[in-house]
């Protein structure tokens, strides 16, 4: 229901569905017309969207950009000069 739970799914190997709105932002209508994010308008198109295979290529490479995944974690003692 919340655009904001559709953005955050795209962090995990997961079909991120959301429903259509009039309130959505210009980024999830564009990311709704590039089939990053999936639509639903009710309970059918929900269950359709889950049973149908998801574009996992896409979304793969936008995951990986947004949430900065597979990066090695942050040397903290470097940075800060600390041992």
């Amino acid at each position: 229901v919340y655009s904001t739970i559709g953005l955050k799914a795209l962090a995990f190997d997961c079909t991120s569905i959301v429903l259509r709105s009039p309130q959505w932002t210009a980024d999830i209508r564009a990311l709704a017309r590039l089939g990053v994010l999936q639509v639903a308008v009710d309970a059918p198109d929900l269950l359709e969207l889950l049973l149908r295979p998801s574009p996992s290529e896409r979304r793969t490479a936008l995951r990986e950009s947004l949430y900065v995944l597979h990066t090695a974690p942050l040397d903290y003692e470097r940075l800060t000069g600390e041992r």
